[in-house]
């Protein structure tokens, strides 16, 4: 089978001046890229309790960077500047409690990659305000609250509702 998946179920709009149904034009809308709910998760190894790491792109001039040189007077948060993936990063993230979520523009919507990870490791995300259906407190914690207490439930129920509603399985059978 053939088709589209666009991580963003705010993208909709866009697709409506094009003249097909989304149904019958095998188009998914939404960040269908989580493991299915078998899937055993790492689980958070992190001897670092409190410490938070950002790894990303960091467009000049953008709002991620204006927001990341103020975060990084913390001694608890770690910027990655050097642009690791795979295996170097799945080693990194094992020492942080917390995945830091920036966005690149300033507004609201989901950046699939660090969510992602903070599935697939164990780890608390701490953002700035997510699109919905993710929510602020259940699912992750606002950007505002680094350094605060957090609670495993939140870990769990990024988890359980990512895997349950958005399993990369469970959008190919749509």
């Amino acid at each position: 089978a053939s088709g589209i998946l666009d991580l963003s179920e705010n993208n909709r709009p866009l697709y409506r001046k094009y003249p097909y149904d989304l149904k019958s034009s095998n188009i998914l809308l939404g960040p269908y890229i989580f493991p299915s709910k078998h899937y055993q998760k790492k689980e958070n190894n992190s001897d670092r309790n409190g410490n938070v790491i950002f790894f990303g792109g960091i467009p000049k001039g953008s709002h991620r960077e204006k927001v990341l040189t103020k975060l990084s007077i913390n001694p608890n948060i770690w910027i990655d500047k050097t642009h690791l993936f795979g295996d170097a990063l799945s080693e990194k993230l094992g020492k942080y409690e917390s995945i830091l979520n920036v966005h690149v523009r300033d507004a609201v919507y989901t950046e699939a990659p660090r969510l992602l990870c903070a599935v697939l490791h164990g780890k608390a995300l701490i953002s700035e305000e997510l699109s919905e259906p993710f929510e602020e407190g259940v699912h992750y914690v606002n950007i505002d609250r680094i350094g605060e207490h957090i609670d495993q439930r939140t870990v769990e129920n990024l988890f359980h509702f990512s895997s349950n509603y958005f399993s990369f399985s469970d959008g190919l059978a749509q």
